[in-house]
């Protein structure tokens, strides 16, 4: 198969059953991180840096793997001190990510994924994808993981936690080989396919190419570009790639406007609004995925509500 230097690559296994996506994030990574940095708030710490880098990783995977027409978001809460980490990709591979930790967080003492999981049952992972045609939104789905098993223990990584959604959603084993550093947030994605006829040739064909893609080191995950990971880990299989030349690429891009916070504050209410003006001449909102500063001050405050009561009255007459 040749392959091109690609930031992402789909491929299938010729007449196997199985199917793969290898990504690799730099350009988009790095301006997640960029403007993290460049927030008030800073840097965020190591661990959050790398957690958030794999969950970036694995939702790009995801939403390539599938294709769907809509937004895919990877959502993880209440670990500890880390409070929620998000990352969300369009159709078009647009990615955005942010991470928040609790105040005062000690987030250093922790070593690993598996230490901010809890043993109170309260963390989990959440897999929304939201359509982009409006008259599919109620079709909006949800699937729910917890980051602990049957006897407590933490999940050990977000590669375990999705492998599990991914056997219980849609009963395809999976594995996930996830990596991310100040630089690079980089992954492999390899499934079985449904199959009808030979099912236990089919899942020993597919444990052995999991086998080949676990073998693969963290080291080599970040520095490799895709063509070459995939050489070195299925070099003795026949791949077909199926990414076309045209296809989206993954790339920074955040979805908020002065609109979206507006109707935000219009969901807090007047009062709760007012009470934030007393505090205050004007209201200032950073958005957490790109740091972009939105301000009201009081007269974009009141106006606000003044088109709540006009589109009040404005349907009463239509009535």
């Amino acid at each position: 198969m040749a392959l091109k230097k690609l930031q992402i690559q789909r491929f299938l296994f010729e007449d196997i059953p199985v199917r793969g996506v290898a990504v690799r994030l730099i350009d988009s990574w790095q301006e997640i991180l960029h403007r993290k940095a460049s927030s008030a708030a800073g840097a965020y710490p190591q661990l959050v840096q790398n957690i958030l880098g794999e969950l970036t990783t694995a939702a790009v995977l995801m939403q390539a793997h599938v294709k769907l027409n809509g937004v895919l978001i990877i959502q993880m809460q209440n670990l500890g001190p880390l409070q929620m980490a998000v990352a969300e990709v369009s159709a078009e591979l647009g990615v955005r990510a942010t991470a928040k930790l609790a105040k005062d967080a000690e987030i250093n003492k922790y070593n690993s994924f598996a230490d901010l999981v809890q043993a109170d049952r309260s963390a989990r992972c959440a897999i929304t994808f939201n359509p982009a045609d409006e008259q599919l939104k109620k079709q909006a789905y949800q699937g729910i993981v917890p980051l602990y098993d049957a006897q407590d223990k933490p999940t050990t990584s977000i590669a375990q936690a999705l492998q599990e959604y991914m056997l219980q959603s849609e009963q395809l084993d999976t594995t996930f080989m996830l990596a991310a550093d100040e630089k690079t947030a980089a992954g492999l994605l390899v499934q079985r396919m449904p199959s009808a006829d030979n099912v236990e040739e089919t899942q020993l064909q597919y444990e052995h190419l999991s086998i080949l893609a676990r073998s693969l080191k963290m080291q080599e995950l970040l520095t490799l570009d895709v063509p070459e990971v995939l050489r070195r880990l299925f070099w003795n299989e026949k791949l077909l790639a199926v990414s076309a030349e045209d296809e989206a690429t993954p790339h920074f891009a955040c979805t908020c406007n002065h609109e979206r916070v507006a109707n935000m504050l219009r969901g807090l209410g007047q009062e709760e609004v007012n009470d934030m003006l007393k505090q205050q001449d004007k209201i200032e909102i950073d958005c957490s995925f790109c740091g972009k500063n939105y301000v009201f001050d009081v007269v974009d405050a009141m106006q606000l509500f003044v088109q709540d009561e006009h589109q009040v009255v404005a349907n009463h007459r239509k009535q």
